[in-house]
């Protein structure tokens, strides 16, 4: 599957870059009804232009300077009127970024004249959203399709090793989009890319001034002193970097993306070696996984926890004592890790305290808890590991070695014959190698505490069930009345599981009546605690109106309210440059039994049918058969063999699918005898 991740990180680059001259609003703009290339656009970027410079300021730091410029085209655009931009505010002032200098304002056209109007700096609201990260955030007043907004901020950080990524494309229309780096020539930086339009580049040597100030501490014969200040400006040899795309369509809304950023055409840099202008030294900052893995094992936050035991000796020594198998020893401490510890739905690689006093809390982030995890399992004797894992929300780790691409981390045992058990113990329903749905992204990388490491695969390979059995009984009138019974497992069980024990039942069923379009009468689910069983949920129902009536003939559809009725592959195949993504390969097998109304029989019913996916990507089977009493039975089974598949499969996939609509549309015709 590796050729899948590969195509996504490049881009075109033309070496030709010119910038797009900034003018101010014009009435041609707030005149504009819709966006000419793209009629359906609610907002377009019109100008956003990002300038990234250097300084010393007692340690170097880097200033973004943005402005942009949006069109609102109509009422569905008026999202695009609150702004939020994010930054990282840890506990350590040192590694603190802001957000400043905000201007901001909008254009109206209020008769033949262009108004302009200011945003007050008591609109501007600074809030946080994590433990480590705060947003700075603001919506424009007086919005209506027409209005044209721009603002501008500068966004300083400590964090020179990776600069921000740049986007050049964005769910509307980009018409210009200009970045411009300027860099001393004694830092370098590796550049990487992703997406499929062209960015042109343009290199150039130039002279620049930068800022610095350094602090210094003058000691006295007690030791004591005082702190004194030192700023200026250095002259320094540097390079500009500009970056230009215009005409960026709207980065299109397909089916089976799970996140559509991965794709976005962007580029952003990574710090790859810095060289001291005052004695030619070299240091080297591109690592690789062995320095990255050792950097983490000698961590106070990660390594170092990992070592630590006392805290849960005592505990895990019961678990211990207890007679069991290898398979009963790491069921039992994951089992004490999921009871034990509650997730507070942060996220991130690093412990958030001590875990000595997490564990006695009983509360902590996804590192707190499976590193917890992870230690108890090494301590009992297994080859646990942690690893790093970018959730789907945060997108697909890039190519390059970095920790800060990975936002999540999960426990690994390494069993015989490259055997892998996987464990997240945050989730009371999650088991082993049954992770949340968040974790299947593509791949994560497993760190040992020797520097070695590996990527492994984290979508699952085996198919998760989904089972349904249903009898109905159908009247003369059109009325039907039935019973279901559904069976779920693997990542359909975890599912279903979070959403029913999230939910009130009441409302759960009356939610499950409104998708199937019945009136259920009665419902049951087992199995909804016992990991061990498969999910089952049962229902009585009744419904009406389910079937076509014309000329005391019934047309009845062979699944009723399960077929399927549309294509979710709308696009051709040329259009389609994104892998599908299904998250895990699928099994669902339908079998449906049909008591006909006394004095009907079947005058025509679907030829039964069987495709596949080309190299056993997939199948479909459609059965059908009259009993001898007269009634009907219909089979159904439908597999989807992997998790992500190739965009050289969407017209396959488009066929597939087609055909599957045709004949669950398909009706049968009852006639009156």
């Amino acid at each position: 599957m590796k050729y899948l991740f590969l195509f996504i990180i490049l881009s075109s680059i033309s070496l030709n870059a010119q910038e797009f001259e900034f003018k101010e609003v014009t009435k041609a703009e707030l005149q504009e009804k819709f966006h000419p290339q793209d009629s359906t656009a609610p907002a377009a970027v019109l100008y956003e232009k990002g300038y990234l410079t250097m300084r010393f300021d007692d340690g170097w730091n880097y200033h973004l300077d943005v402005t942009k410029r949006v069109k609102i085209y109509n009422s569905d655009g008026f999202d695009y009127a609150t702004v939020e931009i994010p930054y990282y505010y840890g506990s350590n002032t040192k590694s603190r970024e802001n957000v400043k200098s905000i201007k901001a304002y909008i254009y109206n056209l209020e008769g033949n004249k262009i108004k302009d109007e200011k945003l007050r700096n008591r609109d501007i609201i600074d809030e946080e959203t994590t433990e480590f990260w705060k947003k700075v955030k603001f919506t424009f007043p007086n919005v209506k399709p027409g209005s044209v907004i721009e603002y501008t901020y500068t966004y300083e950080s400590p964090h020179i090793d990776e600069f921000p990524r740049w986007n050049f494309q964005d769910e509307i229309p980009v018409n210009h989009s200009y970045y411009e780096l300027i860099l001393p020539n004694h830092f370098g930086y590796n550049e990487y890319s992703k997406g499929f339009h062209t960015i042109n580049k343009n290199i150039e040597n130039t002279i620049i001034d930068v800022s610095f100030r350094v602090d210094n501490q003058a000691m006295n014969s007690y030791g004591t002193g005082s702190l004194s200040s030192e700023s200026g400006t250095s002259t320094m040899e540097a390079r500009k970097y500009s970056y230009e795309a215009h005409n960026v369509p709207k980065l299109k809304d397909e089916p089976f993306v799970n996140n559509h950023n991965n794709f976005i055409t962007s580029i952003q840099h990574e710090l790859s070696y810095y060289k001291n202008p005052s004695n030619n030294t070299f240091k080297e900052f591109t690592t690789n996984w062995k320095n990255a893995s050792l950097t983490l094992q000698k961590s106070e936050s990660f390594g170092e926890e990992l070592d630590e035991t006392k805290y849960f000796e005592e505990d895990v020594n019961k678990i211990l004592s207890q007679p069991s198998s290898e398979e009963e020893k790491i069921f039992n401490i994951f089992n004490f890790v999921k009871n034990h510890m509650s997730w507070n739905d942060y996220v991130g690689i690093y412990c958030s305290d001590k875990l000595k006093k997490v564990y006695k809390e009983r509360i902590g982030n996804i590192a707190d808890i499976n590193l917890m995890l992870t230690s108890m399992l090494r301590y009992a004797g297994f080859e646990a590991h942690p690893v790093l894992v970018s959730t789907i929300q945060n997108g697909i780790p890039s190519q390059y070695v970095s920790t800060e691409n990975y936002n999540y981390i999960i426990a690994a045992i390494e069993l015989e014959n490259n055997q892998i058990l996987l464990l997240d113990a945050s989730n009371p329903y999650t088991a082993p190698n049954l992770l949340p749905t968040r974790c299947l992204n593509w791949h994560g990388r497993l760190v040992r505490p020797n520097g070695t490491s590996k990527q492994i695969q984290l979508n699952p390979t085996s198919a998760s069930v989904d089972n349904f059995i249903m009898n109905i009984k159908l009247d003369a009138s059109g009325k039907i009345t039935g019973k279901m019974r559904r069976q779920y497992t693997n990542q359909y069980a975890f599912e279903y599981r979070n959403k029913f024990s999230s939910a009130d039942p009441k409302n759960y069923v009356s939610k499950l009546q409104n998708a199937l379009k019945v009136n259920i009468t009665d419902y049951k689910s087992d199995n909804v605690k016992n990991l061990s069983k498969p999910v089952v949920e049962t229902l009585s129902f009744n419904v009406e109106g389910a079937v076509d009536i014309i000329n005391d003939n019934i047309y009845l559809s062979p699944l009723l309210f399960l077929s399927q009725n549309e294509n979710p592959f709308k696009q051709n195949q040329k259009e389609r440059k994104l892998p599908i993504n299904f998250t895990f390969p699928k099994s669902q097998k339908y079998m449906i039994n049909v008591d006909i109304p006394e004095g009907y029989t079947i005058d025509y019913m679907p030829e039964p049918k069987a495709i596949a996916l080309p190299n056993d990507k997939g199948m479909y089977r459609f059965n059908i058969r009259k009993s001898p009493t007269g009634d009907l039975q219909i089979i159904v089974i439908k597999e989807l063999k992997q998790s992500i598949l190739s965009a050289d499969y969407y017209q396959p996939l488009k066929d597939f699918y087609k055909n599957i609509v045709n004949k669950e549309t398909d009706k049968i015709v009852l006639v009156k005898t």
